[in-house]
């Protein structure tokens, strides 16, 4: 309830967001280390509980763009593939695999792909959806249908103490 209240503090709309009696919100605990190495623990709470009902599609197909990120369980991964599938054509999605999807393979996300716009993952990430090098698992991720990949590299252009660096592969 505290989470929703911020969300509508800020002008978020909250009315179709699903609650699982009995069930603790999802947490993610994220450790980074010293080389910029992350490694993230994954409580999914009430979010292992998500399924196709608790999605308004039509409410959904009204948005200009839609964002999906990685659930932990299979029936989750199954409920976004048919959302992806039956979003109106006008609603753009957008696409953050992160690595517990990537692991799954490109074939596994390939239903969602062909929906999205613009797909944002890291190198690593990538590579372990296709198993190529950067230039050839951009390619097949555009292959399988999404518009633009969005790769962040981690190492290079110096911003402060931070370091980034984008490639962005659309097709020709």
């Amino acid at each position: 309830q505290r989470l929703i209240a911020d969300l509508k503090q800020v002008k978020v709309d909250a009315q179709l967001i699903a609650i699982k009696a009995g069930a603790k919100t999802g947490s993610v605990v994220a450790m980074v280390d010293k080389e910029g190495r992350r490694a993230l623990y994954v409580h999914p709470g009430a979010n292992g509980l998500l399924d196709r009902t608790d999605i308004a599609l039509d409410y959904l197909s009204q948005a200009q763009v839609v964002h999906m990120s990685a659930f932990v369980g299979e029936k989750q991964l199954r409920c976004q593939r048919e959302v992806a599938r039956a979003l109106a054509p006008g609603a753009k999605l957008s696409f953050a695999p992160g690595a517990l999807y990537a692991r799954r393979g490109l074939e596994a996300l390939t239903p969602i792909l062909k929906r999205t716009l613009i797909l944002f993952l890291n190198r690593k990430e990538l590579k372990e959806l296709t198993g190529a090098d950067l230039e050839a698992s951009a390619e097949r991720c555009l292959q399988a249908g999404c518009q633009t990949v969005v790769v962040t590299l981690g190492k290079g252009l110096r911003r402060g103490k931070r370091t980034c660096c984008c490639l962005v592969a659309q097709p020709d």
